[in-house]
């Protein structure tokens, strides 16, 4: 007789314990536990005629203790965050002269969820999808980045005219010491900008060279000063001037 109490009373705390998809609110008393928010994916197990599921990942919290076997209970985490925000920031550089199209730009995204798509204006490339588009001409532009949630944030920029001279390159190095290798500071192509004004200034913004229609040969910069006395090394600054535009950087100039 005492077996066939033990038996059904085995039997009532299994079924107790498998119904495990009610949603109330944990209620734990001696001898028998209330299931919660277990989730439908999980495993199980069986023991001692016990049956305990639970759901994948929920953390587990040891209520009632007997013997061989423990009865356990558990909050199941939510899946998502409602409190998730998606941000980006972009950063992106102008044309490098006026009419070209080396314009850059990349987009960062910040929060949400990965994987992230992008959508870059539509008068764009449809086949760009990473966070990185170069190429650009001056122009406004758009993208649009979603997240793998569904969020969305668009950003807004604009390419502008570079200040720069196309075709021009100034070298950044002179090294007038007559060994025959950047003894002259030559500008590439400056002979198709006639006439044309180059000024050299040192770090404090005064004027220690001029030249009128710079063209490598007889008018160029050699690391002198305008009465043609050497000029001490270091950082110097530049303004080419020609019709419709000018470049201005900075020059290394070592003896």
């Amino acid at each position: 007789m005492l077996n066939y109490y033990l038996k059904h009373i085995f039997f009532l705390v299994a079924v107790t314990a498998m119904v495990v998809s009610s949603p109330v609110a944990a209620q734990v008393t001696v001898g028998s536990i209330t299931p919660v928010l277990v989730g439908s994916t999980g495993n199980f197990s069986i023991a001692g005629g016990m049956m305990i599921s639970a759901s994948t990942g929920e953390p587990m919290v040891s209520t009632l203790s007997n013997g061989n076997f423990i009865l356990t209970q558990g909050f199941q985490q939510p899946s998502g965050n409602s409190t998730l925000t998606l941000n980006a920031s972009i950063i992106y550089t102008n044309a490098s002269c006026a009419g070209s199209n080396d314009g850059f730009a990349n987009v960062t995204p910040m929060g949400g969820v990965g994987p992230y798509t992008f959508v870059w204006s539509s008068n764009l490339n449809d086949s760009i999808t990473n966070n990185t588009i170069d190429s650009l001409s001056p122009g406004t532009y758009n993208v649009t980045v979603i997240d793998a949630g569904g969020l969305i944030i668009n950003q807004t920029f604009s390419i502008l005219d570079g200040t720069g001279i196309c075709g021009l390159k100034a070298y950044s190095g002179l090294t007038p010491n007559n060994d025959g290798h950047n003894d002259l500071w030559i500008i590439d192509f400056i002979d198709l900008y006639q006439p044309n004004t180059v000024l050299i200034y040192n770090r404090w913004g005064s004027l220690v060279w001029k030249g009128n229609n710079y063209n490598n040969r007889d008018v160029v910069w050699n690391g002198n000063d305008q009465n043609g006395k050497a000029l001490t090394d270091g950082t110097y600054f530049y303004v080419i001037e020609v019709k419709g535009g000018h470049m201005e950087s900075w020059v290394e100039l070592s003896h």
